[in-house]
């Protein structure tokens, strides 16, 4: 993939439509699969994919694994992960579960 081009440049019309017709418990299960798959130390992106591939393909087998970056994303932005990189470069990004902020000034 280029750095200029998105990752759902190179999916297909079916991958795309497999994605959009997930319903919300679904994606909570994509979500349960990658947080209890992450821990609160740094990991590589791509080490957490690996270990939830096997049930993300038996339990969404038309879904696209870059799926699973994308929820990463989200994920961040709901506050549950912290990411440094991007996620859609899984070997070049790493994850942990949110750490609590530690001693709030006020």
């Amino acid at each position: 993939m280029d750095d200029d081009q998105h990752p759902w440049d190179a999916l297909s019309d079916e991958e795309l439509a497999a994605m959009r017709a997930l319903t919300p418990a679904e994606v909570s299960q994509v979500d349960a699969l990658l947080l209890g798959a992450s821990s609160t130390r740094w990991q590589k992106v791509a080490l957490v994919i690996a270990r939830v591939m096997n049930d993300f393909e038996q339990k969404f087998p038309d879904l696209p694994f870059e799926f699973l970056s994308y929820r990463v994303q989200e994920l961040e932005g709901l506050g549950a992960l912290e990411v440094a990189g991007d996620p859609f470069r899984p070997r070049f990004s790493e994850i942990r579960l949110q750490q609590p902020a530690s001693g709030a000034s006020e």
